[in-house]
């Protein structure tokens, strides 16, 4: 109360308290376009050594999908498959094959993200995964369970009750009905379907994507190493999303597979050394398309994952400790 100016006035009251003023929320930073414009300014500076190391990680895939179905009939000549059931055999010999490439991948990552600093690199880092056990076997470790996790999801994706994937159409659609020929009017919606069911499945195996990062550029063990990428996806959900949509957007692959002219085109009006070669020719676009892919999905990997440790303040190392 304020003090009367005289014994004869009275008190006059305290003034209300002001207001406070309304906090304007501070816009988010934006996501989109420093990812798009790092990934861009890489693949311009470093797009064509980015892809060589893709081809390099394909034609070693293809060497050792050679010794896995060299190893498949091993084991249907050996007996093994006559007492356990032969799916189980492949789903663990590709757990070990994908174990033991895990390094020459986590190599290949750890190339991208130094051009991306700056730093050189080349075929001898590739192999940065194999100079050592201790980070061999993080590595190995590592890319067994992304293995086995994603063999798990889409061994278990089809007992989900929600999975209206094709191979149930006919249990969900009377053939022949007016829904049957609704459905079967729109255009490519086999692959749609497909799509959504594939960024669904990622969008699940997404928090454990940049494990092999976080062993392999932060210097981490293989547990802290999954902790530390499921982490990064829930702190930075919105750059998790932004890695999503690249790769919901990469595996339309199969509509760019589809532009090439089908082999059995060359049947007809060739000779037999023409068409092997026409043949070979629709091969070689189908692995360029592939390594095309391969190199997208690993310098996108690598931005993102470099965007998530800067958002941290702890910017990783460029070498291995």
């Amino acid at each position: 109360m304020t003090e009367p100016a005289s014994p004869d006035e009275p008190a006059m009251p305290d003034p209300p308290p002001a207001e406070p003023a309304a906090v304007t929320p501070s816009p988010q930073p934006p996501v989109l376009w420093p990812v798009v414009r790092t990934l861009l300014s890489l693949l311009r500076r470093h797009g064509l050594r980015v892809y060589l190391f893709a081809v390099v990680i394909a034609l070693s895939t293809a060497a050792i999908a050679i010794v896995l179905a060299m190893a498949q009939y091993g084991c249907v000549y050996s007996g093994i498959a006559d007492k356990l059931p032969m799916y189980y055999i492949v789903m663990a010999l590709w757990t070990v094959v994908t174990a033991v490439l895990g390094p020459l991948v986590g190599g290949y990552y750890l190339a991208v993200h130094q051009l991306l600093v700056g730093e050189k690199a080349g075929v001898r880092t590739l192999a940065a995964g194999y100079r050592s056990g201790r980070l061999f076997s993080r590595l190995a470790i590592v890319s067994g369970v992304l293995a086995a996790s994603s063999l798990a999801l889409y061994d278990l994706w089809s007992w989900l009750p929600w999975n209206f994937c094709w191979e149930y159409f006919s249990n969900i659609v009377t053939p022949g009905s007016p829904l049957d020929e609704m459905l079967g009017s729109i255009p490519q919606l086999g692959w749609l379907i497909g799509e959504f069911h594939f960024a669904v499945r990622t969008l699940i195996y997404l928090p454990i994507l940049w494990a092999l990062l976080e062993v392999i550029v932060a210097c981490k063990s293989w547990p802290a190493a999954l902790a530390g990428s499921a982490r990064l996806a829930w702190r930075h959900k919105r750059l998790a999303l932004v890695m999503l949509a690249v790769l919901v957007a990469l595996s339309f692959e199969s509509w760019v597979h589809a532009l090439l002219p089908r082999q059995r085109d060359y049947l007809e009006g060739y000779t037999a050394f023409a068409y092997s070669l026409a043949g070979w020719l629709i091969l070689g676009g189908n692995a360029l398309i592939t390594c095309a892919v391969t190199a997208m999905k690993a310098a996108a990997l690598v931005v993102v994952y470099r965007e998530m440790r800067k958002n941290d303040g702890a910017v990783p190392p460029p070498e291995i400790a």
